[in-house]
């Protein structure tokens, strides 16, 4: 287990690694699977090329994380973004606490040390279950080789690698209020050994007054609201910070 969360670490820091790779790694509690979930989107200039062709530049992007170790399953394959998305919904309505944090770059020396402690804080859990894991999001990208006025989002995902997530699910059936603390108590702790390496501060605010949105994108903000009212005047996407109409 250890070994496979340095080598997604490594992947997703690695300045070489293209563009359009990313990758999700799901870290599965008290022995479960190490899931690699990977996306592939082609550079503009490739965007007419045939699904086989496509498919062989992902696999040969994606081989430094493919080639290593072993897979119990390998269903990789071509698929409508929407249709992955929809995965989510296959999850069951529960009750769950997380905590995550936007990491930057993290210092060669602490990668040994981070898959460690993951490892073994995955194997110590107080339950497992499908929606309960430490998920890894490589971050950056694109994003990370524009300037402050090029960006469609905020500064902070230019800034960002990787975005962490330590989730819990609470188990059904009657409340166990030792167990849903020790649960919490799993998330905080866990959260603690990337929690140094986190970055963001004011644009993590969690409210969305006129005042945060201007700190959340910046001297971006008139242009953003100007591409909002264009392309969504009737505010559909209008979830999490989405970008005001006025």
């Amino acid at each position: 287990r250890e070994e496979l969360i340095l080598r997604s670490l490594d992947f997703s820091l690695d300045d070489k690694t293209p563009v359009e790779c990313s990758s999700l790694l799901v870290v599965t509690t008290n022995g479960g699977p190490i899931i690699s979930r990977v996306v592939y989107a082609p550079l503009e200039k490739n965007a007419d090329q045939t699904i086989t062709q496509i498919t062989e530049m992902a696999q040969e992007a994606f081989e430094p994380l493919a080639s290593y170790g072993f897979s119990l399953s390998n269903t990789c394959k071509a698929m409508p973004y929407h249709d992955g998305t929809q995965k989510m919904a296959k999850f069951a309505p529960s009750s769950y606490y997380q905590k995550a944090s936007l990491l930057g770059s993290l210092p060669q020396n602490t990668l040994d040390d981070i898959a460690s402690r993951v490892s073994e804080m995955s194997m110590d859990c107080p339950v497992a279950n499908m929606g309960t894991a430490i998920i890894f999001q490589q971050l950056g990208g694109e994003l990370s080789k524009m300037t402050s006025n090029q960006l469609p989002t905020a500064d902070i995902f230019r800034e960002a690698k990787m975005w962490v997530i330590v989730i819990i699910e609470f188990p059904t059936g009657k409340a166990d209020p030792d167990l849903r603390q020790r649960c919490i108590d799993w998330v905080r702790e866990t959260h603690s050994i990337i929690e140094p390496f986190a970055i963001g501060g004011k644009n993590q605010k969690p409210d969305h007054t006129s005042e945060t949105y201007g700190n959340i994108y910046g001297p971006n903000t008139p242009r953003l609201i100007e591409l909002k009212r264009k392309y969504d005047p009737d505010n559909v996407f209008r979830f999490n910070r989405s970008i005001p109409l006025s």
